[in-house]
């Protein structure tokens, strides 16, 4: 890279620096890469454990595109980023399960632990645990959560509980 020197118009004024009112392309390059790299921090805030998707509880909307019925114990989820945990209701059973996420939303958890009481019918929760241990991306939306396999299927949907 050369040391040539550049005017640069601003709004039809010429930029300052330091009193030369030149800027070599070195500074021009810094300076576009800095604003590229606050950029890319900025797009990937939602998946960093500081932010709202974490210590929210999570109640499920959908389950494989078909939306849930509320008239029974509605599975919910919460994650606790300090612990790096994930806990809920399956429907009948409470669950646990430590996860990871990464800042382009790969999400792994290891094998689910739950309570072991008898219910009617396990159907649901045998499905939701499973689509839930089978995830592997993670999408956070302003109010919801959503999670996808391997092929990007939606495997289950959340909303922020109110």
């Amino acid at each position: 890279m050369d040391n040539r020197l550049y005017h640069l118009p601003s709004r039809g004024k010429w930029l300052g620096s330091l009193g030369s009112g030149y800027y070599s392309i070195r500074h021009v390059v810094a300076c576009l890469f800095f604003l590229v790299s606050c950029l890319s921090v900025a797009c990937n805030q939602s998946m960093t454990p500081e932010y709202k998707w974490t210590h929210q509880n999570w109640q499920l909307t959908q389950i494989k595109g078909i939306v849930f019925d509320s008239t029974m114990a509605v599975p919910n989820l919460i994650f606790d980023a300090t612990n790096k945990n994930m806990s809920g209701l399956a429907g009948c059973n409470t669950f646990t399960s430590t996860y990871s996420v990464d800042k382009t939303g790969r999400f792994d958890c290891s094998p689910i632990i739950r309570t072991e009481m008898a219910c009617d019918d396990m159907n649901l929760e045998n499905s939701f645990l499973h689509f839930l241990e089978t995830a592997t991306k993670l999408k956070v939306g302003k109010n919801s959560l959503t999670f996808y396999d391997e092929s990007g299927y939606v495997l289950l949907i959340f909303s922020a509980a109110s």
